[in-house]
């Protein structure tokens, strides 16, 4: 049986349609995904820092809640460090003067420092958690 020639190449153009369509489809997908690149992210082979990476989770509603938990978490734990670090040049410049004071600072300051260890994981799995919803909701659907 010979297939006649329109029917052929109407075949031929109806896969090639299908194939550009997937194809532009992912390369859509490969330009504007969200990445992890160390502490950074990565969009289009750009890397992103934290902030920016918020101006593309808000596009959507569930990845800026989760975003937004980070954040929040994030601020908590500058907040603990930055007294975990008053702590510490306190206690510094308590050694020799009031060796009592300087470790009763020194255990303080660790003690903030800990406590901010378990609250940046959790702002660390909110924000993984935020792009792989704001990946989720790219795909072309």
């Amino acid at each position: 049986m010979r297939l006649p020639f329109p029917f052929l190449l109407t075949v031929f153009l109806l896969l090639s349609i299908c194939v550009q369509a997937q194809t532009d489809a992912q390369t859509t997908y490969e330009k504007e995904s969200i990445g992890f690149y160390g502490n950074k992210y990565i969009r289009d082979g750009k890397v992103i820092s934290f902030k920016q990476l918020g101006t593309y989770l808000n596009s959507y509603p569930e990845p800026a809640n989760e975003y937004k938990l980070a954040k929040q978490k994030n601020t908590t734990v500058g907040i603990l460090l930055a007294g975990t670090l008053v702590c510490y040049i306190a206690a510094l410049t308590q050694i020799n003067k009031n060796d009592d004071l300087a470790l009763g600072l020194g255990i303080v300051g660790l003690s903030l420092n800990i406590v901010a260890l378990p609250i940046s994981a959790r702002a660390q799995k909110h924000t993984q958690h935020a792009v792989w919803l704001y990946n989720r909701d790219i795909l072309p659907k």
